[in-house]
């Protein structure tokens, strides 16, 4: 900021370097207090549940080649999960909760 003098008096002009740092500064700050939000709004992805693993439903198994087998849930053959609609998050985490994970078909 420099004084510059019209009429006797004193009116306050930025020099175009300094309408640059103090731009550059809002945007910087713009950023900063747009990622704290996104950070703060994040869900958190759930954390396998023991007991939940251990009784979890199984409607089909699979064992592969070398002999492991894999089991699957179908939402749509439980009772309790056939009319539910919830978005990808909720989804896997229900899924994690059960020691599984999420495959849309």
């Amino acid at each position: 900021c420099r004084a510059v003098y019209e009429g006797g008096r004193a009116a306050w002009a930025q020099s175009p370097v300094g309408i640059r740092q103090t731009d550059k500064m809002l945007r910087s700050l713009a950023l900063l207090v747009l990622g704290a939000v996104m950070v703060v709004a994040q869900r958190r992805l759930a954390l396998p549940d023991p007991r939940s693993c251990a009784n979890r439903v199984r409607h089909a198994t699979y064992r592969d080649a070398r002999g492991v087998a894999h089991s699957y849930f179908f939402s749509w053959e439980h009772g309790p999960t056939r009319n539910l609609e919830v978005d990808w998050l909720d989804s896997r985490n229900i899924c994690r909760r059960h020691c599984m994970d999420a495959v849309s078909l």
